[in-house]
């Protein structure tokens, strides 16, 4: 097409077009009022590219003999007509001179315009160009275009912005926005369905968020756009002025557009109830609805929005409130026609519910509990990744798992037991539980581990060989793992890493056949691949120790080794090992560490050729031998050059190229990981930007190392790794923990690369993961494809996208879990609590009883055993009033009292002196204790009755005053021991035990008391049976 400056005069002529009520009319062209000429310009340079005749997509070939198939019309949500699919070009088209393209005022309203092309071509949509102040924003493309479109539109105003409801009006939206020097905004979750990928990054930018407002300069335009679903993943509508542009999003149906507004006999009449007014469809074509699920999350994002009208992808799809009989809103008739689908679908959660799929991941739940919903939620997940592959296909079904990390000493050596025991086992649990669930419903064919399987694996020594640090490595360590590394030397060597090594197998291997033996339907067999070493199994770099890494292959396999899968060839590379020659150590130290990788790396192309032939034979049914002639040669003369090969050579047959590595590849600092990434989801842009945050730190991987870790390689290290291998479209990695997504600049291939989540739950991520990988590569006996799917999230470039996709699936928040069993264990106690507070008070039946009531007397005629504690009020009485007495004839002796007291003493008739003297403590003979239970111990051995009567005269008084002294003396004495004894029972805590003793026996039958004991016994109960079943439960899983 020519380059145009001027307006072309033959279109200033009145059109005839057809607007929304089916009758002819004649508008005058627009171009008289808006008389300012366009803008030079030139059509872009793309007029060869190829266009699918059934679907409008232009794709980035030119040649039909590459170019074989449609991925939009493969899709059971395209119609593909009688005739079949055909290709044809923009340039062919404009030449025909066969379509022209029309647009009218909608509904009246000169702020939007349908754009349509006739006669129809493709699927036959309109686009609609929203004015606004400022500036034009167009709604979904159509694939024809020529200078009078062009030039209608500059005189229009031009284009600020293009917005695309769905892949299927993708169309030639590249050629819109070069023309008119604008972007294009597409969902995140369809970017996979776009061809020209050389554009990623110059006319389009992805909406991420459910609901986004478009800018113009950084000021808000009233154009919204929301992400609803459905149709597709990331399928749009668009709300401006209180219309709604709905695409194919929501489907106008044919009981929208009758008019019930006059009856049979010509009276009045109104729309009945119960019609609906849209349809709801995965596929329109073959008439497959949504679920019920999808569309009521479809209600959530419009219901807090307001409009009066909608408008669908095609000529007179056009809903205003009240319009054909009825006499409700448009909203209300959405709502409605909902309802109706709902009850027909059936529902699982109902409007207002909750939903597993979110933004390209799906949540492989449990609910409450660990272990209810597994099956329910994982069959949902194989059928929704299946969707997105052609009908009648057997696709190979992988799974990624990376970093389980095996809980052990080095993960919390500073945690105590029993709380480090708890932590191996509940980690276990959880990581086997989803297992087991994932090889019984999923049933892959084959699953990847992607390094780091024990936590500490790089710290158990070997039985042979050194595996202490490096001279130089000593002293490098953190703190916290200094003081444990003598006694991880002692207590840990191989004996445990084997123990561990069986521990994983319990785990995952010895859970592998669950689901069946036998491989899916046109697969060659299953594989568990678990060879890929992490920075945790051997460590890092030069820190590497060459007798750890020796025994992590002897167990586990290769680490550098090459699988052909489906038609796919994975290259696994050991990137820690590889990465000790970048460090600053002499070539000397690092050699042997990188010598295994370097040699790997190559000839990996020739082991990746020799690989595909061999799957090619196997095929086609051909042993393939390595053929020798059979002849006699001089030595001297032999031709060593050319010996023979399986290789086929440079030319041979390739396979797409997957890298696996732990280690990320290097991106630049900042560079956004996507909405997918659980701890730090990206920064909102500031007011007025509608591109992604770029640097966004927070979103990124961090660029960084530390002991024994980096979390990329080196840029240096990355290039090499994609240069050696070739042809790698995408790589898989793991160590970051939390998922992150993004495609890697020219020097790197545009490689896609997914870091797949780790699936244990104790990593610092909430909801652990793995990524799902469906994949269909059909080729010829050459090795080429012979045909193309499309895919869904996560899929790579075009090459990838031709043959596999990728979803994330995320496993149970488990520290919500126990964050719920907390709130439970709260709830309990407080019941048992308010139980407790009851119990005294009403008829409920107590846990702990009543204390009965016993006899504290010794010397009963029972003869019933002594009790030590009081068991009733009455009891602590008599031990209070005994307890007196005891005080009161202890204190008698050391009396001094006056002379008239000592008068009625020595008047009294004596007849004996008693067993143990006047005023001491008495004791029957077998020295029986009080009360209390402490044994009367006497003091005295001898009577004194030589100490008794009246001695008059001097003799007397000297007698006497001998009696005063001595019983000062017996006082004295007395005293001591008292004091002697007090601070004996001091120091051995027996009298303030004693008394908490008799506290208790005081306060225990007290209505607090009660409450308490049964408190305490409540929870005894409850604790013994439910940890009981924990602990069951945790300790067999």
């Amino acid at each position: 097409m020519s380059t145009n400056s001027t307006p072309n005069s033959s279109i200033s002529t009145p059109a005839t077009i057809i607007v929304h009520d089916g009758a002819v009319h004649d508008f005058e062209d627009p171009l008289h009022d808006y008389g300012t000429p366009p803008p030079a310009y030139e059509m872009p340079n793309s007029e060869q590219l190829l266009i699918c005749t059934a679907c409008g997509t232009q794709f980035d070939a030119e040649d039909r003999s590459i170019l074989t198939r449609c991925r939009i019309c493969d899709d059971p949500r395209q119609f593909v007509p009688p005739t079949g699919q055909s290709f044809t070009t923009l340039g062919v088209l404009q030449a025909g001179g066969q379509y022209k393209n029309k647009w009218i005022p909608l509904d009246n309203d000169e702020r939007f315009w349908s754009i349509w092309t006739e006669p129809k071509f493709a699927i036959g949509q309109r686009a609609i160009l929203i004015k606004t102040p400022l500036g034009n924003v167009l709604w979904d493309c159509i694939t024809y275009l020529d200078d009078e479109t062009v030039d209608w539109i500059h005189r229009m105003g031009g284009l600020a912005a293009i917005v695309i409801s769905h892949p299927h009006y993708y169309t030639t939206h590249l050629d819109w926005a070069e023309i008119f020097d604008c972007p294009v905004y597409l969902s995140w979750e369809d970017k996979s369905w776009l061809n020209r990928l050389d554009r990623m990054g110059k006319a389009r930018t992805f909406i991420e968020g459910k609901e986004e407002e478009l800018e113009i300069r950084g000021e808000k335009t009233g154009v919204k756009m929301l992400k609803l679903g459905g149709h597709f993943s990331g399928s749009l509508v668009c709300l401006a002025h209180g219309r709604l542009l709905v695409a194919d999003t929501l489907v106008t149906t044919p009981s929208a557009l009758g008019d019930w507004s006059k009856g049979p006999g010509g009276g009045k009449n109104t729309r009945p109830d119960g019609m609906n007014t849209y349809a709801f469809m995965w596929s329109i074509p073959n008439m497959i609805p949504l679920s019920a699920d999808e569309v009521v999350g479809m209600w959530e994002v419009l219901k807090p929005h307001k409009f009066s009208s909608t408008h669908g992808a095609f000529l007179n799809m056009d809903v205003v409130d009240g319009s054909n009989g009825s006499e409700k809103g448009v909203k209300q008739r959405i709502l409605e026609s909902m309802q109706i689908q709902e009850g027909i679908v059936g529902v699982a959660n109902g409007f207002g519910g909750e939903f597993a799929e979110d933004g390209g991941s799906t949540e492989f739940r449990r609910g409450w509990g660990e272990g209810i919903e597994d099956t329910e939620v994982i069959e949902g997940l194989d059928e929704g990744l299946e969707l997105e592959t052609p009908p009648n296909t057997t696709p190979h079904h992988l799974i990624f798992l990376a970093d389980p990390q095996l809980t052990d000493p080095h993960s919390y050596p500073d945690r105590p037991w029993p709380l480090s025991t708890f932590t191996v086992w509940h980690t276990d649990n959880y990581m086997k539980r989803s297992y087991i669930q994932l090889s019984k419903q999923l049933h892959p064919d084959t699953v990847f581990f992607l390094g780091d399987l024990f936590d500490g694996g790089r710290e158990w020594k070997t039985a042979h060989g050194n595996s202490e640090d490096q001279a130089w490595a000593k002293g490098h360590r953190p703190a916290k793992e200094q003081k444990y590394v003598e006694s991880w030397g002692r207590r840990y060597g191989e004996d445990f890493w084997l123990k561990e090594y069986g521990r994983f197998s319990r785990i995952f291997s010895d859970n592998w056949n669950l689901g069946g033996s036998e491989a899916g339907v046109g697969q060659r067999g299953r594989k568990l691949i678990a060879s890929l070493p992490g920075n945790h199994d051997l460590g890092f770099g030069a820190q590497i120790k060459i007798p750890i890494r020796d025994r992590f292959e002897v167990y586990f396999g290769d680490a550098n080794r090459v699988d052909v899968i489906a038609n796919h060839t994975f290259v696994s590379v050991d990137a820690v090992s590889l990465s000790a020659g970048g460090s600053d150590r002499p070539v000397s130290e690092t050699a042997p560490i990188t010598k295994p990788v370097e040699n790997f790396l190559n000839n990996v192309q020739v082991t990746k050729r020799k690989a595909v032939a061999r799957e090619l034979d196997f095929q086609a049914g051909k042993e393939r031998l390595l053929q020798y002639s059979h002849s006699v040669q001089d030595v001297e003369l032999a031709d060593y050059a050319h010996l023979p090969t399986l290789d086929p050579g440079p030319n041979g047959a390739e396979f797409p190229t997957i890298l696996l590595t732990h280690v990320p590849l290097y991106r630049n600092p900042g560079t956004p990981c996507g909405p997918l990434r659980e701890h730090w989801p990206p920064t909102p842009p500031p007011k007025g930007q509608t591109m992604p945050v770029n640097p966004d730190d927070r979103n990124a991987i961090s660029v960084s190392r530390g002991y024994q870790y980096q979390n990329v390689l080196s840029n240096d290290d990355s290039k090499k790794l994609i240069s050696k291998i070739g042809n790698v479209i995408s790589v898989f990695s793991g160590d970051d923990h939390d998922y992150c997504e993004l495609v890697h600049p020219e020097d790197k291939n545009h490689a896609r690369e997914i870091t797949v989540k780790s699936m244990n739950w104790a990593m610092g991520i909430r909801k652990p993961g793995f990524l799902m990988l469906s994949m269909w590569n059909p080729v010829g006996s050459d090795g080429k494809p012979l045909n193309m799917i499309p895919t869904g999230h996560g899929a790579a470039d075009t090459h990838t996208s031709n043959t596999f996709e990728s979803h994330l699936c995320l496993l149970p928040d488990q520290i919500g879990i126990l964050i719920n069993y907390g709130i439970l264990v709260g709830i309990s106690l407080a019941l048992l609590i308010i139980r407790a507070i009851l119990v005294p008070f009403t008829k409920l039946t107590p846990f702990a009883p009543f204390p009965s009531s016993s006899s504290s007397n010794p010397t009963s005629s029972s003869g019933s055993e002594y009790s030590l504690l009081p068991t009733n009020i009455k009891d602590l009485k008599r031990e209070e009033e005994e307890e007196k007495n005891d005080r009161l004839s202890n204190s008698s002796t050391s009396s001094t009292s006056p002379i008239h007291n000592l008068a009625t003493r020595t008047s009294r008739t004596r007849t004996s002196s008693p067993a143990n003297g006047y005023g001491l403590p008495t004791s029957n003979s077998n020295g029986v204790p009080n009360s209390y239970g402490v044994p009367y111990q006497p003091q005295y051995q001898q009577p004194l009755i030589e100490k008794a009567g009246y001695y008059g005269g001097l003799e007397g008084r000297i007698k006497w005053e001998s009696e005063r002294d001595f019983e000062r003396d017996v006082e004295f004495e007395r005293e001591r021991k008292r004091k002697v004894e007090e601070e004996e029972r001091r120091k051995n805590y027996i009298y303030k035990p004693w008394k908490i003793m008799v506290w208790w026996g005081r306060w225990r039958v007290t209505i607090g008391g009660r409450m308490l004991r049964e408190l305490v016994c409540g929870v005894w109960r409850v604790l013994w049976v439910v940890g009981g079943l924990f602990l069951w439960f945790t300790w067999f899983g």
